[in-house]
């Protein structure tokens, strides 16, 4: 696929916490740069979003992530009290990731990690 010589569009933490219906807390005015459930993937300007499920709870990534310079977190848990940094509490995180990455910038449908997110999605219901 070529890649766009186009200027990418900038996408804010606020502008994906409206497209996802999240309550924001901090850094709104953040550039967002991509979207992934897998910490081994964040970097630069990405929303993590911490999913819990059945063997793994994400959640215990999220101070790794924020290291690696992600632009927050996406979360069905409230912010915790200790955590710097803009913090997208909604109600359905595996919704939400797929909402927040067609609004982010970059982010690349036949990507490994898109497909394993659209994947997931229908298996686990």
């Amino acid at each position: 696929m070529p890649v766009s010589t186009e200027r990418q569009r900038m996408v804010t933490i606020n502008d994906i916490a409206r497209a996802i219906g999240a309550e924001l807390t901090d850094d709104e005015n953040t550039v967002v740069r991509d979207v992934t459930h897998d910490s081994r993937q964040v970097s630069e300007g990405w929303l993590f979003v911490a999913v819990r499920g059945a063997n793994v709870d994400a959640h215990r990534f999220v101070s790794q992530v924020m290291k690696q310079g992600a632009a927050g977190v996406i979360s069905e848990l409230p912010r915790p009290g200790n955590f710097s940094g803009a913090w997208l509490q909604v109600e359905d995180a595996r919704r939400a990731m797929a909402l927040a990455a067609a609004e982010a910038p970059v982010h690349t449908w036949s990507s490994p990690a898109a497909r394993r997110c659209c994947c997931w999605r229908s298996a686990t219901g």
